[in-house]
């Protein structure tokens, strides 16, 4: 159903965005500085909602976030659902997939690292969206 979500979207646009995002790193990064601003201010008034922090990025991964604060780790781990999350963590491969952005994660707080990390690596590629990467040990991406 995610995957569908992203799908209604024209290609051509899921494309150009995708493009952008490989091609254009400084400019995606200054517009992840202004969501992690957003994010904190929405933090501050809702407690536990999601906190970013763009980080400098590198040759090989020019755009780099970490998430510090997931809600939806929370809520598992509050609710003993936490064999769940990795399927839920998941959905972010679906979403970059989406737009043919290739992402690599070593760190997530449902394997106890207590931060999320986004790269995008445009020498990648795309990795495939099934099995979690999360689940695999043995997973290359990690």
């Amino acid at each position: 159903m995610y995957q569908r979500y992203f799908e209604r979207i024209p290609k051509p646009l899921r494309r150009l965005l995708g493009r952008t995002a490989q091609n254009h790193p400084a400019f995606i990064a200054k517009l992840l500085r202004k969501r992690d601003a957003k994010n904190r201010a929405n933090a501050k008034a809702n407690p536990g909602s999601f906190v970013t922090e763009t980080q400098d990025g590198s040759e090989k991964y020019p755009v780099v976030y970490h998430t510090l604060v997931c809600p939806v780790h929370e809520f598992c781990k509050e609710h003993d659902l936490m064999a769940y999350l990795p399927y839920l963590c998941n959905l972010d491969y679906v979403m970059f997939a989406a737009f043919s952005i290739p992402l690599i994660r070593e760190k997530t707080c449902s394997t106890g690292d207590g931060v999320c990390d986004f790269k995008i690596c445009p020498s990648s590629p795309v990795p495939d969206i099934w099995p979690p990467h999360i689940l695999d040990k043995n997973d290359p991406l990690k």
